[in-house]
């Protein structure tokens, strides 16, 4: 980082921050009984977190008529934060202006969508927005139908019927459909004779029943998720077992041993006794593992 720059805070203090960090309550697809996951939770810094690191770069600079400060992001993160963080600052009237040019993939158009919405909703704040409750006007419920299909075998035009339950009933639209096919079988007699007789032969066709149905529990009661499980203890120097790996214990997390024989122990190896909350044992950050072969499979550990 050259020429311009050498005035920037970050050259000159050859540091960025202290930055702001996103809330995990925050974070986009945060859910209460679905949290992000450890690696869900590394994809999101949050977007005043890189805000702040474009403004770290724009203080100290003496920007010109002219000068053009272009963020080039080639391989934005999943959540598109740089591009989020220059929206906010444009949308908030922050100086200078930073221009973004981003290579987004095809799963990041949510992200697009995003903020496509973002700057909608800041029109609509806008003093110079129309009513963001638009008054419906009489033009824009009429319905110009008028031929609307043509049945080939009786050779008369046809009003499809799945029209009909396209709208609740009692509502305008409902009442303006019915009018509308009113006009449509006055103007063309034959198609509703058509109609009236394809409706009399289907009246005894059988129609499919949708499926329903309970769970049975005649094998198997439902899981009891308030129980107590008391598992069985074994003391860990006689616990002999082929180990294919083994992760100490932590403050919040139990010590972990995987057998050959595909089983899970935990355990406290500890001095102390300790007690653990609902937590991930496995995922992003739980311990240090390395690949080994196993006969019948390759995984990870």
């Amino acid at each position: 980082m050259t020429g311009v720059w050498v005035d920037s805070e970050v050259w000159v203090t050859g540091t960025i921050g202290p930055l702001p960090r996103i809330k995990v309550s925050d974070m986009l697809g945060y859910d209460e009984s679905r949290k992000p996951g450890a690696a869900a939770r590394v994809e999101q810094k949050g977007v005043d977190c890189h805000r702040e690191i474009l403004n770290a770069f724009a203080r100290g600079m003496d920007f010109r008529p002219g000068d053009r400060f272009v963020v080039l992001d080639l391989l934005p993160n999943r959540y598109c934060e740089f591009s989020r963080a220059v929206v906010s600052r444009t949308l908030a009237g922050e100086t200078p202006n930073i221009f973004y040019v981003g290579a987004f993939s095809k799963h990041q158009k949510d992200m697009y969508d995003l903020m496509i919405g973002e700057v909608y909703k800041h029109w609509d704040k806008s003093s110079e927005a129309p009513p963001a409750a638009r008054p419906r006007t009489q033009a824009e419920i009429n319905l110009p139908l008028t031929l609307l299909t043509w049945e080939a075998a009786s050779r008369v035009p046809g009003w499809p019927p799945s029209l009909d339950n396209k709208f609740e009933e009692g509502t305008p639209e409902a009442e303006e459909l019915a009018t509308a096919k009113k006009e449509f079988f006055d103007t063309f007699p034959a198609a509703a004779a058509s109609s009236a007789a394809n409706q009399s032969s289907q009246a005894g066709t059988p129609q499919p029943q949708r499926v329903s149905g309970t769970p049975d529990y005649a094998q198997s009661s439902p899981l009891d998720t308030t129980r107590d499980v008391d598992l069985p203890k074994v003391r860990e120097a006689a616990l002999t077992v082929d180990r294919l790996a083994t992760v100490p214990g932590k403050r919040d997390k139990p010590a972990i041993i995987l057998s050959k024989d595909a089983r899970v122990w935990l355990g406290n190896t500890s001095d102390s006794s300790q007690t653990w909350s609902a937590c991930e044992l496995f995922g992003f950050g739980t311990g240090a593992f390395e690949w080994k072969v196993i006969p019948g499979g390759c995984f990870n550990f």
